[in-house]
């Protein structure tokens, strides 16, 4: 196998870059991401980002870094914990409201429809209203 065809495209770069990072590759490979990633610039770019969350990561474990949330942020996690369904909404609140009313909305056309199924349903001939005192009916047994 000669140089070029050992060196590592982009993609497969990417999905070794952290263990490369972390130093859990194998010598062979790590040869082969550490040359491409001397000759890739972006590549390059992705592996200082790496490093540099890799320090964050390890100035967090020696205490430089604050040991508290503030009140907004401390809220906001106990609630994604608590209340995921709660914090969906709160987060993807247009599309929750545009989902309400289009269930709403459905609802409406539900219920007008089943509204004008029992009108139809409704005899078209009522009994006659009388308004005010009815006429004396008579006797039909004939007592006085």
């Amino acid at each position: 196998m000669n140089d070029e065809q050992k060196i590592m495209n982009c993609e497969d770069i990417q999905e070794v870059l952290f263990d490369y990072m972390t130093r859990e590759l194998g010598d062979s490979r790590s040869a082969l991401v550490r040359e491409h990633v001397r000759r890739c610039p972006d590549c390059s770019r992705a592996a200082a980002q790496i490093q540099e969350t890799l320090t964050l990561l390890e100035d967090e474990k020696d205490g430089d870094m604050p040991e508290q949330l503030s009140e907004k942020h401390r809220a906001r996690i106990v609630r994604s914990i608590l209340h995921p369904a709660l914090d969906w909404i709160y987060r993807n609140h247009v599309t929750f409201s545009l989902i309400m009313a289009a269930i709403v909305i459905i609802m409406a056309l539900c219920v007008l429809r089943m509204v004008t199924q029992i009108v139809k349903e409704i005899p078209k001939t009522t009994p006659p209203v009388i308004i005010g005192t009815p006429p004396a009916q008579t006797d039909t047994q004939g007592n006085d």
